[in-house]
């Protein structure tokens, strides 16, 4: 009955070091957010009601080790409007140091177009300012990672 005990024992200890090691290797100790800006958008689809576009995001691992992402959600804003959203659950590998353009698809709707045909009165129209917001799930990572991006883009006198 003792040497069943002590086996017994032994064996829980072991799987509990095992799981407690594994835990440790595979959770970073501290992680730099990613930086997330925007490569590109390109019209993937045109209908009355509701556009998609493919949204280029260009991921940034500052880490030294390598991440992979789950999932994100993200927001497109041209000249402070909204212009597209999305979601993706695409799992994509980010390497160490280093950084991979990932392409998902956002929607808008009639509304968000129609208020990217206002001009900007403060900025004219030679200046195109965007923003590109959202969350990235990272796994072994207990939360979600929040990026904000900004950027401008001048467009050619007229």
């Amino acid at each position: 009955m003792f040497s069943f005990s002590v086996r017994k024992t032994f064996v829980v200890l072991t799987l509990v070091i095992g799981v407690f090691v594994s835990a440790c290797v595979r959770a970073p100790a501290s992680m730099q957010p990613p930086q997330v800006t925007l490569a590109g958008i390109s019209l993937a689809g045109l209908d009355l009601l509701e556009q998609r576009y493919e949204i280029r995001l260009r991921v940034q691992n500052p880490n030294h080790f390598d991440f992979v992402i789950e999932s994100m959600q993200y927001q497109v804003e041209i000249n402070d409007k909204v212009f597209a959203r999305g979601l993706s659950n695409h799992s994509v590998s980010i390497p160490r140091d280093d950084m991979r353009t990932v392409s998902v698809e956002a929607v808008s709707t009639l509304n968000d177009v129609l208020r990217q045909l206002q001009v900007d009165e403060q900025s004219g129209p030679e200046v195109l300012r965007y923003r590109v917001s959202g969350t990235l799930k990272v796994r072994h990572h207990a939360s979600d990672i929040a990026f904000d991006h900004r950027g401008e883009i001048r467009l050619p006198a007229g």
